[in-house]
């Protein structure tokens, strides 16, 4: 019946993981007539991005975008009266603490972590699959000479850091880092981010999903959505520095499991973290 087929499309629009599949297996295309022309790359563009994503999917994904910057502009996110001159003078005492006399090169800031041997691992669900919930208590914290370090330090609930893993059986299969942007860190926002669905299950990698500091499960209430974009910038050093340590640990992690081969993907400031990374690999032990 035409209106069940309508139906069935429809609810594999909206919901592609409750989809019943087809007993008929994969519908195959009709073959073009011998003198019909070929598609245009241009063409091709267009209609792999307009099977990717639905109209549904790209309105969810802008009314998200500006939820997040309207939210990020928020008047009490601006800076008070005294607070450029204290954020001054922080950047002022940090570089003379991390800059003078010391080596340019990372591995100088960016130690090596200890290996992280037993998380927290709990079994969690989401409608597109099952995955692990990874907590272990992160072990960075700035130096005591540090001019931030008691407010960063304070940060309580990022002590814990947190992950989202979908393995298969199979350890050895690629791993993939997904480094998610400013003000995501759920399994929501992120496994619909990164399309987690067809990472996992279509092309078979294992998926390891950091929750990077002050997001998620991390962030203090008192703060606010995107903390580490703010006009505290020291608070954006330790955040990014944190972040490499957390992952790194978490690479350990991964390597103990079976992990041979893995790659990284995210947004364009978190994957800045991969040349610290390289960059920090004279330090290992």
């Amino acid at each position: 019946m035409i209106g069940a087929g309508v139906w069935s499309g429809l609810i594999h629009r909206l919901f592609p993981w409750r989809a019943p599949a087809s007993v008929e297996g994969p519908r195959r295309r009709r073959r073009k007539a011998a003198g019909s022309e070929k598609q245009t790359p241009a063409a091709s563009i267009r209609l792999a991005r307009s099977n990717a994503y639905t109209g549904l999917a790209r309105f969810t994904g802008r009314s998200v975008d500006r939820l997040f910057l309207t939210a990020m502009r928020r008047p009490h996110r601006y800076p008070g009266p005294g607070d450029l001159a204290r954020v001054g003078e922080e950047i002022a005492a940090a570089h003379a603490l991390y800059r003078n006399g010391r080596p340019a090169a990372p591995s100088a800031f960016h130690t090596t972590p200890p290996p992280l041997l037993s998380p927290s691992i709990e079994p969690a669900w989401h409608p597109s699959m099952r995955f692990e919930w990874l907590s272990f208590e992160s072990g960075y914290s700035a130096p005591a000479n540090d001019p931030a370090s008691d407010r960063w330090n304070n940060y309580e609930r990022n002590h814990v850091a947190h992950a989202w893993a979908a393995r298969h059986s199979d350890p050895e299969r690629p791993w993939l880092i997904c480094l998610h942007g400013l003000g995501t860190g759920g399994p929501y926002a992120d496994f619909a981010g990164f399309r987690a669905e067809m990472l996992h299950h279509e092309l078979g990698l294992n998926l390891l999903m950091p929750v990077l500091p002050l997001h998620g499960p991390r962030k203090p209430p008192e703060l606010p959505i995107a903390s580490l974009l703010s006009y505290d910038l020291l608070d954006a050093f330790h955040g990014i520095s944190q972040a490499v340590w957390d992952t790194r640990r978490l690479i350990q992690w991964a390597r103990a499991q079976g992990a041979t081969r893995s790659a990284y993907t995210g947004s364009r400031w978190a994957l800045t973290f991969p040349r610290c990374f390289r960059a920090s690999r004279t330090s290992r032990s």
